[in-house]
């Protein structure tokens, strides 16, 4: 795909504007479909290529971390209604089961007792652990969401336990390897930004910390640039056979939390143009945002070095909805048919899929499949070496009777018959 110029000047113009009224001491941008970028761009002081450069990203992380607790699910090693307590025994809030934690469903705190670990150096999760365990509940499990980075350094250490490896190296081996992740990191690594706060009357940079969080490290500790994210979009979007199969991240963009703002791990929000499935993320000196649309395949990706100033939700929706931006097309005429192909003649008319009625007309060399209903459903088939192919290339399953009529098509599991499905008749195959 590429990007009409009119797309790209006012994605660009969306970039400037946010550095500028941000007061972003840089900012770096993209657009990502099936895992490459169709746009990158950048405003501001950036330190190194935009799209190579590193910047935390916060609570993206979370969502790295709830993918390996659902590979342990799905390879049997986990379970999402299990209690915390059955893998970290002497863990805080240990009743508190799996599902709860990944959808800050669980009643627990935003943060851990003790130094705001955003911008202290973490220690082990035994001292984590004993700082915490008088902690109190905040609210019965499922009764409310309330968003917690404590619940994932949990997470983080139930599932390093149940694999015996740290939850770093975890990262690196079941999800950055596979993915071909190079520039997603634990630690910064150059070319990175340098966070900062900007001071709200006087406009200075105060420089952040770039500090190690340890044990909270699963809520918030990772590093990555837009080209590894692009890739990243594209695997929240179409999933990955050596990371995680699509019913998995299924399941994790499905609402659980009170509201449905939140499945297993990832955040949602229902727009026009479908679902937005990803994650915000922030920590001291850093914004970020990962927004992926899978009715559109397509990702938008913001990096900062700024504690504050970035709406990264709105943001990232204006440049899905700038992304889509179109030069005028160039409309190809509509010619009446001058043959119809014996093929095609056997397949024209009426169809039912239940009891929805369907149309299907043949026009300028292909089949389309039109639903009478008001959504107005389009399906075009075109007929190569012998078989009917749908636009994505999978085949239909037909079935002829004896004198070259079609009895019934199938494809994607949808069967389509010549007339509505009456309730106790078989279906026929």
């Amino acid at each position: 795909m590429t990007l009409s110029a009119p797309a790209e000047r006012g994605l660009a113009e969306l970039i400037a504007i946010a550095q500028r009224d941000g007061r972003l001491p840089s900012i770096v941008a993209a657009i990502a479909q099936q895992g490459q970028l169709v746009w990158a761009g950048s405003a501001g002081d950036v330190a190194g290529p935009a799209a190579d450069t590193q910047y935390r990203i916060g609570s993206i992380t979370k969502t790295f971390t709830a993918v390996l607790v659902m590979q342990a699910v799905r390879d049997g090693l986990m379970r999402l209604e299990a209690p915390l307590a059955d893998y970290v025994p002497e863990a805080p809030f240990g009743s508190a089961l799996l599902q709860d934690l990944l959808s800050h469903s669980a009643g627990i705190a935003a943060e851990p007792a003790g130094p705001w670990w955003e911008r202290a150096q973490g220690g082990s999760f035994e001292q984590l652990a004993k700082a915490n365990c008088e902690a109190p509940s905040l609210a019965e499990p499922g009764e409310m969401l309330l968003y917690s980075n404590l619940a994932y350094a949990l997470l983080g250490e139930a599932v390093a336990r149940t694999r015996g490896s740290s939850w770093e190296d975890l990262v690196s081996t079941r999800i950055l390897q596979p993915l071909g992740m190079t520039r997603t990191t634990v630690h910064p690594a150059e070319p990175h930004a340098q966070g900062y706060s900007v001071d709200h009357f006087r406009g200075t940079l105060t420089p952040e910390p770039a500090s190690d969080t340890a044990a909270m490290g699963p809520a918030g500790q990772l590093w990555s640039t837009l080209t590894d994210l692009a890739t990243y979009s594209e695997f929240v979007m179409r999933g990955h056979p050596e990371v995680l199969e699509m019913h998995w991240l299924a399941l994790m963009s499905t609402p659980h939390a009170p509201g449905g703002s939140y499945g297993l791990g990832f955040h949602l929000l229902p727009t026009a143009s479908g679902l937005l499935v990803g994650h915000t993320g922030t920590m001291p000196g850093f914004m970020a945002k990962l927004q992926t649309n899978r009715s559109t395949a397509t990702a938008a990706i913001v990096l900062a070095n700024g504690t504050v100033g970035l709406d990264p939700n709105g943001l990232t929706e204006r440049m899905l909805a700038t992304a889509g931006l179109r030069e005028p097309a160039q409309v190809q005429a509509w010619a009446p048919s001058v043959d119809v192909p014996e093929h095609a003649e056997a397949m024209v008319g009426a169809w039912y899929w239940g009891e929805r009625l369907h149309l299907a007309l043949w026009s300028m060399g292909e089949l389309e499949l039109r639903s009478v209903t008001p959504d107005d459903e389009v399906e075009t088939f075109t007929y190569v070496d012998g078989r009917w192919v749908d636009s994505l290339e999978m085949p239909l399953q037909v079935s002829y009777r004896a004198d070259g009529s079609v009895e019934w098509f199938c494809f994607d599991t949808y069967l389509f018959t010549r007339s509505p499905y009456e309730p106790g008749t078989p279906i026929p195959r």
